[in-house]
Order: structure tokens, then sequence, then C-alpha cells
């Protein structure tokens, strides 16, 4: 009984056929679909064009900033990442980078 039940526990996950990359909707339904990987809540700053926080996501090359807009002062904001498992978010105060790119 306990082999079993040490067993359940694995999630079976196939080798992608040779060539291809596993990315995409069917991966993470394979691998067990999202998860709330981090959830903050902070209150926005006196200024609205700076940055509360650096978000870096493991597996995504760099970073990105949270800004507020000006109407938000002196109120909380929420941020949740969502993930598929495995996949890491860290927070950090914000680098100092003197302007924003706007994508």
């Amino acid at each position: 009984a306990e082999a079993n039940q040490e067993e359940s526990r694995w999630v079976y996950v196939p080798e992608p056929a040779e060539g291809t990359e596993m990315f995409g909707l069917e991966t993470v339904q394979i691998t067990g679909g999202l998860r709330v990987s981090r959830e903050v809540v902070f209150e926005a700053g006196p200024s609205a064009g700076q940055p509360m926080v650096d978000v870096a996501i493991s597996g995504l090359g760099g970073w990105f900033s949270v800004y507020t807009k000006a109407d938000h002062r002196g109120q909380y904001v929420k941020l949740r990442v969502w993930t598929p498992k495995g996949v890491e978010v860290f927070l950090r105060p914000p680098l100092p980078i003197p302007t924003r790119v706007v994508l």
C-alpha cells in the first residue's frame, strides 16, 4: 500500500519529441496547470512615476517593474503572479533606472 501512495505523488511528464520544445498551453496542462507563485499587497507611494517593486521570474531573462498611476496614491495594490509548478517569482527593491520603458 505504501508503494502505491508513493507512486501516486509523481506526475508523468512525457519527453518532448526530438527537435521540439515543450512550452505553451499543452505543457502547462501536462505539468499540472498554473498556481499563484507570489501574492503581495503594496501601498502605492507618494509619487506616481516611481516603481514600487521589481519582479523577476525564473526562466525569463530580465525583470519588470510595477508602477502605479497618480490617482492610486495612498491606495493598496495587489500583485498576483501565476506560474507553472517549479517556476519561482522573486521581488526586490526597484533598481534606480532613470526612465521607464513603455511597451
